[in-house]
């Protein structure tokens, strides 16, 4: 059973040299001039199609002596190299240019000592396949804390067959909880649609996330995810029906509140693609968490903007936006 903690949302920091063993720097001097060159290039301007394929040439040149070296470098780290090789153009492009910048900050974060914490699981088994058990991770900051708007985000590779995670009903299967040891820090219940091997494989799905509502989660405090909690009755969470050395509990956490996850695929372009053909986008949703207390509509105001934004940045425009809380 492995763990993984891997960044959705970072905040750009001062460098600082992730060391090797022998102390020395992990990056030649070149490389590092680079990496140090591509911050501040991404810091003052996003990534376009003018700039990806060299700013993704440094981040996979990055992402390689990183791994080299030890480093865990996630999924989109491996992949990044076709940015360069294989160059997007147009929405890609777009797109392409977004994962760049959102990987810059991500290595930032890596490259900072102590920044990610350091995360430990227990009940590593062998289990048997289809059997029930109960799964702790812990995480526990380090020099980084958790302010109010981040957390974590329970992911599920597509490939291993866990029984159902929930949080409504303590006594039923796959009941998952948190728990921190920070008094003062406060978690509920929030939902994301999440795409990709962690996510809808497919097409997005349904992912659970546990935010920060109320609070800090200062550095040196810890959070446990409780996988097949039994305190209610229930009987654990079903192991995978597959024997495997490795069936992966993917764990990410927000460090900074910026809730950095990404428009569907093509609803940028779509929004484009209307508006050249004559059409006014009116978006109208559902925000039922502001009735339940998870986030205020300034919190919704904030996300309506940076949607807005990100429309216009793909050359589209939305006329207007309606939701009933």
């Amino acid at each position: 059973m492995c763990a993984i903690v891997t960044l959705t949302a970072c905040t750009p920091a001062g460098s600082t040299e992730f060391a090797l063993g022998d102390g020395g720097d992990y990056l030649d001097a070149e490389l590092r001039t680079a990496v140090e060159q591509l911050q501040s290039d991404v810091a003052t301007a996003p990534t376009d199609e003018t700039t990806v394929a060299e700013r993704a040439r440094v981040i996979a040149d990055w992402a390689d002596a990183y791994a080299l070296a030890g480093g865990e470098v996630g999924l989109e780290g491996p992949r990044v190299r076709l940015r360069a090789t294989l160059p997007p153009s147009g929405p890609a492009a777009r797109r392409a240019s977004a994962d760049v910048d959102r990987l810059v900050r991500e290595f930032t974060l890596r490259d900072e000592a102590g920044a990610l914490g350091a995360l430990e699981a227990e009940s590593l088994g062998p289990f048997e396949a289809r059997s029930y058990a109960t799964l702790r991770q812990t995480w526990t900051a380090g020099t980084r804390g958790v302010p109010t708007g981040g957390g974590f985000w329970v992911a599920r590779h597509f490939n291993a067959n866990f029984g159902p995670f929930q949080t409504n009903d303590p006594a039923g299967e796959g009941y998952v909880t948190l728990a921190t040891s920070d008094g003062d820090a406060v978690f509920s219940v929030d939902e994301i649609m999440a795409s990709g091997p962690h996510g809808g494989f497919r097409a997005p799905q349904p992912a659970l996330v546990f935010r920060l509502t109320t609070g800090e989660l200062s550095p040196g405090e810890s959070v446990t995810i409780t996988y097949g909690d039994t305190g209610g009755g229930g009987p654990g969470l079903q192991i995978p029906s597959t024997s495997s050395a490795r069936m992966p509990l993917p764990l990410y956490v927000d460090l900074d509140g910026s809730r950095e996850w990404r428009p569907l695929p093509g609803s940028l372009d779509a929004i484009a693609a209307l508006c050249d053909a004559g059409f006014r986008v009116i978006v109208v949703s559902d925000q039922s968490g502001i009735g339940r207390g998870l986030f205020s509509e300034a919190d919704l105001t904030g996300i309506h903007r940076k949607m807005t934004e990100a429309a216009e940045a793909a050359g589209g425009e939305i006329a207007a936006i309606y939701y009933c809380p």
